[in-house]
């Protein structure tokens, strides 16, 4: 089912940064650098980083590929997911949000809905199967960040 490769590729592309960020540790460099903008808040946050980016964007198009997608497509999907990432940093920053802090709907949305346009013009997906994709992303991603934290992947259980 359509539907389900494309939810198990979200979370794929957006757990690859949490696991890039595991394994390289100490050795991951921010995405800003520590910039930091006119009011004072980083540019994107030190959670947003180099090995996560690098990750995500490297090993999406194999999963898609594996999944019969191509590997284009999942480059792409995966470009789209880390831009939706960043914009939701980048949102929570200016909203003087500390990084890596819960904020429903923004952390999920942008990192699910621009990747799923871009499935739209690789397969039949209509807007209801992008809202419905999206809104289970959404729960299984809050499930999944939680096991990550029980599994002492992640700092946080969110």
């Amino acid at each position: 089912m359509l539907e389900l490769q494309l939810l198990a590729l979200l979370l794929i592309t957006n757990g690859l940064p949490i696991l890039g960020n595991y394994i390289l540790g100490p050795w991951n460099s921010p995405l800003d650098s520590g910039y930091r903008l006119i009011d004072g808040q980083y540019l994107l946050g030190p959670s947003k980083s180099w090995g996560g980016l690098l990750f995500s964007i490297s090993l999406t198009p194999l999963a898609a590929s594996i999944m019969g997608h191509g590997v284009l497509f999942g480059l792409y999907f995966a470009l789209a997911a880390m831009a939706g990432d960043l914009i939701s940093s980048f949102l929570k920053r200016r909203l003087k949000l500390p990084s890596s802090a819960r904020c429903y709907g923004i952390d999920q949305i942008p990192e699910s809905f621009l990747p799923l346009i871009v499935s739209c013009y690789y397969m039949k997906i209509n807007s209801h199967q992008v809202v419905l994709i999206m809104l289970i992303f959404i729960i299984a991603a809050v499930l999944l960040s939680r096991l990550l934290y029980l599994l002492n992947i992640k700092n946080r259980p969110y």
